[in-house]
C-alpha cells in the first residue's frame, strides 16, 4: 500500500499494536466478548470477597453471582458501604459487597482486548470481519510515521468510518431476528 521499503516489520508490527489499541479502546461487538466465571472468592487485602480478573478484561458487560445479577458500584461508594450488594473493580481484582446473597459462582460476561496479530498469530476475529479497520489503522500510523500528515488524516478519517460500520453492525446483530408482531384476538 505504500510502496516503501524502509519500514521494517519491527515498527509495522507497532503500528499493528497501536490500531489493536484503538480496536480495544473504541470497539465493543460479540468478537470481545468472552465468559469468565472465577473458580472461588477468596478474601482480598482490601478485605473484600473477590477474584482476580483475566489478563484480557477490559470491561465487565454482565456480572452474575449465584445466577442473579449484581450491578456496579463505584470504588469509593464501595468502600464506604461494605454491605452493598454490587460488585466493584479495584486493582485488577472484582471485589463483591458483602450485601450480595446466596451462594454459587461468580460469572462475568466482559470485553476483552483484540488479540494480537503477529507472525506467530495471523488472525482474530475483527481482522476476519472487518479488515479495513487494521488496513487504515495501519495506514494512518505509517503516514504519521513518514510525516504525511493530510495522508494520515485521510486514513483516520476512514479508520473511524470503518469503526463505526463495525459498531452499527455489532449493534444490528445484538437485536437481529424475526421481528415480533402483536396479535390481535
Amino acid at each position: 500500500w505504500l510502496a516503501r521499503q524502509d519500514i521494517s516489520d519491527n515498527i509495522f508490527e507497532s503500528f499493528v499494536t497501536i490500531v489493536e489499541q484503538t480496536i480495544s479502546a473504541e470497539l465493543k461487538s460479540f468478537d470481545t466478548e468472552k465468559l469468565y466465571v472465577a473458580p472461588a472468592l477468596e478474601l482480598t487485602e482490601l478485605g473484600f470477597l473477590g477474584a482476580s480478573l483475566p489478563k484480557d478484561f477490559r470491561e465487565a458487560r454482565v456480572v452474575m453471582y449465584a445466577h442473579n445479577p449484581i450491578y456496579y458500584v463505584e470504588p469509593q461508594k464501595f468502600m464506604q458501604t461494605p454491605q452493598s450488594t454490587g460488585f466493584t473493580i479495584v486493582g485488577g481484582k472484582i471485589l463483591v459487597g458483602a450485601g450480595v446473597q446466596g451462594t454459587g459462582s461468580l460469572s462475568v460476561v466482559y470485553y476483552t482486548r483484540v488479540p494480537h496479530i503477529n507472525l506467530k498469530n495471523l488472525t482474530n476475529a475483527i481482522i476476519e470481519k472487518y479488515p479495513n479497520i487494521y488496513i487504515f489503522g495501519c495506514l494512518r500510523e505509517a503516514y504519521s510515521y513518514i510525516s504525511d500528515s493530510e495522508k494520515a488524516s485521510l486514513m483516520d478519517t476512514r479508520l473511524q468510518r470503518a469503526l463505526e460500520e463495525a459498531r452499527v453492525d455489532a449493534d444490528t446483530s445484538a437485536y437481529s431476528g424475526s421481528v415480533l408482531t402483536p396479535l390481535s384476538e
